[in-house]
């Protein structure tokens, strides 16, 4: 299995046609098959590539773009050798309700705008982290961003909402 890099923040720069050409981390997209390649950048360091020639990745961008020009940060999953862009998702912005442990030793997390249960897994290699993150925009009542994963309520990431965005 291939090593995953996760990126969580603003898109700043978007490429594709002629200028991707020229771009330094075109050399790992071709051996990858990528046809049609566009680049998607959160930061000097954070560049993941997409393939306009699949309907998944120009639908991707698509969403991305609009993302981008509503000043929303979007959550990438990036395969680290080829830096292709594996997984999207939208975070959400939450107040945090409640956050009880369950039977399991997870953590159901009630978000003040959203009717599902939001669980946090005890395995999470961030539990503590993003459990405390949860906790303190609990305790001051602040917001959160929240990744989530696409086929339940399961937390990927949490960011404060005043917190700069990579």
């Amino acid at each position: 299995m291939a090593a995953v890099v996760a990126a969580f923040g603003h898109v700043e720069a978007i490429e594709e046609g002629a200028a991707v050409l020229a771009h330094a981390d075109l050399r790992t997209a071709r051996p990858a098959g990528i046809d049609r390649p566009a680049l998607v950048s959160l930061g000097p360091q954070l560049t993941g590539l997409l393939d306009l020639a699949t309907t998944r990745d120009a639908t991707w961008l698509d969403v991305i773009r609009q993302l981008r020009d509503q000043r929303r940060p979007i959550y990438v999953e990036l395969d680290a050798k080829t830096r292709r862009i594996s997984q999207l998702l939208q975070p959400l912005l939450q107040p945090v309700g409640d956050i009880r442990e369950n039977e399991r030793g997870d953590m159901q997390v009630n978000f003040l705008l959203s009717h599902a249960v939001h669980v946090l897994h005890h395995g999470h290699p961030r539990f503590k982290e993003l459990l405390r993150l949860l906790r303190t925009a609990q305790k001051d009542e602040s917001m959160v961003w929240v990744v989530e994963t696409l086929d339940s309520p399961t937390i990927v990431d949490v960011k404060p909402a005043d917190e700069r965005l990579r």
